[in-house]
């Protein structure tokens, strides 16, 4: 049984750490210079 918890909690962390490299690639994409500049010249 102890077994299949450190499984799962190995999966667990796995999936947390991919879904905020997916979050902070997004954050980066969406936040870059070229962002910036295409908003700030659009006002």
């Amino acid at each position: 049984m102890k077994t299949l918890v450190d499984v799962s909690e190995i999966l667990r962390n796995l999936t947390l750490t991919a879904a905020a490299a997916v979050g902070a690639s997004l954050a980066s994409k969406k936040l870059g210079p070229e962002t910036i500049q295409a908003g700030s010249a659009a006002f």
